[in-house]
């Protein structure tokens, strides 16, 4: 994979090659409402690569005064994270947040698979609220999903 390559660049690459790397979500696929029938606004989304060829794909959504960030990432070769300070510790080692509050440390972890039977880890963090201000920070660029709608116009998730 060339370096540096996230959002759509990465996604064009990784979908030209998948063998090249461990399995991406099937979000990558999937058309988001701005809003939802729960009241989840869906912000922004984000792709790229850590480790060389553990992709991951982030999703920014807000509900109520939260805004929050639930990030896949492929379980296979990863251990078992055992506390939310692990979590926030190996986010933060492969570039994907730049700092966060630990006094306000919102994270919840879950194993997920999606609808092609790919093994992932779901984890959400509140990134901040409207009272109390930011508490994570995340590193990676983000970006509209109509740029990604109009990349999955004509397909489905697999």
């Amino acid at each position: 994979m060339e370096e540096n390559q996230e959002g759509m660049a990465f996604l064009r690459a990784y979908r030209a090659h998948p063998s090249h790397y461990a399995p991406l979500v099937d979000h990558q696929y999937r058309h988001f409402e701005t809003w939802d029938a729960d009241g989840v606004k869906n912000v922004c989304w984000c792709a790229g690569c850590v480790e060389d060829s553990r992709p991951f794909f982030a999703e920014c959504w807000q509900y109520g005064t939260a805004t929050m960030l639930t990030v896949f990432i492929s379980s296979d070769g990863l251990p078992m994270w055992g506390d939310r300070h692990s979590v926030m510790a190996w986010l933060r080692q492969h570039g994907l947040i730049r700092s966060y509050d630990p006094a306000h440390m919102y994270t919840r972890v879950e194993r997920y698979t999606d609808d092609s039977g790919h093994a992932f880890y779901s984890v959400n963090l509140v990134l901040g609220d409207e009272d109390h201000g930011q508490y994570v920070f995340w590193n990676t660029p983000s970006h509209s999903y109509r740029e990604l709608d109009r990349l999955n116009e004509g397909r489905s998730a697999t």
